[in-house]
């Protein structure tokens, strides 16, 4: 099962989800956003440490006011 956490790093604050145990893997997505309910990154929990975070202006990660574009 996977959670929804959040982490801040260098000062902008980043939706994470996170779950598995064992070696970790970080999953960053490409231009549609990851959720909670995504199979395969339960299928990879199965097997060890899963941390997706949402990159900055996806998901319900904010694009900070002072980036002019997601790119």
């Amino acid at each position: 099962m996977l959670t929804t956490e959040r982490m801040r790093v260098a000062g902008i604050d980043l939706e994470v989800l996170r779950g598995g145990d064992g070696n970790p893997a970080v999953v960053l997505h490409g231009f549609q956003s990851l959720t909670a309910t995504s199979r395969f990154l339960a299928k990879l929990a199965e097997h060890g440490a899963v941390l997706a975070p949402s990159m900055p202006g996806f998901g319900d990660t904010k694009r900070p006011s002072d980036f002019d574009a997601i790119y």
